[in-house]
């Protein structure tokens, strides 16, 4: 289990797997409203849990696309819609 402690995020987490040959950097994308929060990052394999460091509160929770280097929330671009 990978365990990033204290990270501070952007609006995108920053992960590297310890079993990639080539160590790749992979960006998960946590939202703008999280910008500035220290999480913690909990992986196990390709499960991955973000986690604000100071609530406990999941943000988000994800299975790794080893393929893809940007993880996206799956929402549109833009403001929601009212």
């Amino acid at each position: 289990m990978l365990v990033g402690v204290g990270s501070r995020a952007c609006h995108v987490a920053t992960v590297r797997r310890p079993s990639d040959s080539e160590t790749r950097l992979h960006h998960i994308e946590i939202g703008r409203t999280y910008a500035g929060t220290y999480v913690l990052i909990l992986a196990e394999d390709l499960n991955i849990q973000i986690i604000d460091a100071a609530t406990g509160e999941i943000l988000r929770e994800l299975v790794l696309d080893p393929t893809r280097i940007y993880q996206g929330t799956g929402r549109p671009p833009g403001p929601t819609r009212k």
